[in-house]
């Protein structure tokens, strides 16, 4: 069965972070103390396996015809990434994608799990089609701020709307970079309030700089979270506690003008 809270994870644009604000998500979610499960589905480019790859495990295994989700680090967790090598991997449309998702994803005991983050592949395909025609849940858009991604974000935003998605708000990724000496450099220019907030009357969450440690992180199969005691992590443990708090609060109503 399904939690009833769903959030949806969502970059119009790939290579702006989505998948490591996706798992780090959930796991400070679970630090906050709550069951969660985290769903990869981005069914040709599985990241979320390498980013939990090193954690505690108990492997995704199969019972009476249903998907058990592994356990990593006190989280369920299912990825097709989990099943098949990554050669394996292609594009999936039609019947075989509903099949995939519904093995991985509609037929798997999520563990009376409380919340389900999704971690959405980037831009706009016959995945979300599917997902959202079928499970209601509300969105965090991942963005960097320049207008490349601004761009494709817009277009995903607007598919979120026609599907009746509500939108949580907006994290700002790559925001800036602190130096060693103490400076700070704005290495994208763009204005992501003024972009995509204002526009879609949405809140900017948080702002994550560039640092070096949540890549070496994800590179070393850990979320950087859970060691992590930096203002970064302790910003988002908060937030993902106030996304569960509010969940049913969000609703996306556009400005009139």
């Amino acid at each position: 069965m399904l939690p009833d809270k769903v959030i949806y994870v969502y970059s119009g644009k790939g290579g702006v972070g989505k998948s490591t604000l996706s798992v780090n998500l959930a796991y400070a979610m679970s630090l906050e103390g709550y069951k969660v499960g985290l769903f990869d589905a981005d069914l040709s480019g599985s990241s979320v396996p390498i980013m939990i790859g090193k954690l505690e495990e108990k492997k995704p295994s199969f019972d009476n015809f249903k998907i058990i989700p592994g356990e990593y680090g006190g989280i369920y967790c299912n990825s097709l990434g989990f099943i098949t090598e990554p050669v394996e991997g292609g594009y999936w449309h039609g019947k075989y994608l509903e099949g995939v998702l519904n093995q991985l994803l509609f037929e798997t005991d999520w563990n009376d799990s409380e919340v389900l983050v999704i971690d959405l592949p980037p831009g706009i395909n016959e995945v979300h089609r599917n997902l959202f025609s079928r499970l209601n849940g509300k969105c965090i858009i991942v963005t960097t701020p320049q207008d490349l991604s601004y761009i494709d974000t817009i277009r995903g935003m607007e598919m979120l709307n026609r599907f009746k998605i509500d939108m949580i708000g907006v994290v700002e990724n790559m925001s800036h970079y602190v130096c060693e000496c103490g400076q700070v450099d704005k290495v994208f220019k763009g204005d992501t309030k003024k972009n995509l907030c204002e526009p879609f009357n949405l809140e900017l969450l948080l702002k994550i700089p560039l640092n070096s440690k949540i890549s070496q992180y994800s590179n070393r199969g850990i979320p950087f979270i859970i060691n992590d005691t930096s203002d970064e992590s302790s910003a988002l443990r908060e937030l993902s506690k106030l996304v569960v708090i509010n969940y049913d609060s969000y609703k996306t109503v556009r400005p009139t003008n």
